[in-house]
């Protein structure tokens, strides 16, 4: 095995970049993710680690999209790091926002916050 990663990238439908984009550009940053157009409808993000992309996060524009209950959860080094990000939430334009708090029906450690994307999408930022 020896990977340091399980997942290489993930892509994201939204209905509109023009809408998403900014707030992704916000949320992506707390992460260390630099973002850049890659092609017409599509604005990729990339974390760089010892000069190389370590991972991707694509924005891929579908004006059919239709949000479902799916979520995607990032994930948090500490408490107060789930705190911080939650603090720039309303900022960047999250929906929907719960929490943070601790979620003892997951984990006893487990604390996160629960919010949406500008066109629904289920997110989340959580520490186990």
């Amino acid at each position: 095995m020896g990977a340091t990663r399980t997942f290489d990238h993930v892509d994201q439908r939204v209905r509109s970049l023009e809408v998403a984009k900014p707030f992704y550009d916000g949320l992506l940053r707390e992460f260390g993710f630099r973002g850049r157009p890659h092609g017409e409808g599509t604005h990729v993000y990339l974390r760089v680690l010892e000069r190389s992309a370590h991972e991707a996060f694509a924005l891929i524009e579908d004006p059919a999209h239709q949000c479902n209950r799916s979520c995607l959860a990032f994930r948090a080094d500490s408490p107060a790091e789930v705190d911080r990000i939650a603090a720039t939430l309303p900022a960047i334009g999250a929906q929907a926002i719960e929490g943070p708090m601790p979620c003892p029906e997951y984990t006893e450690s487990y604390y996160a916050v629960f919010f949406t994307d500008p066109d629904g999408n289920r997110l989340e930022v959580a520490f186990r």
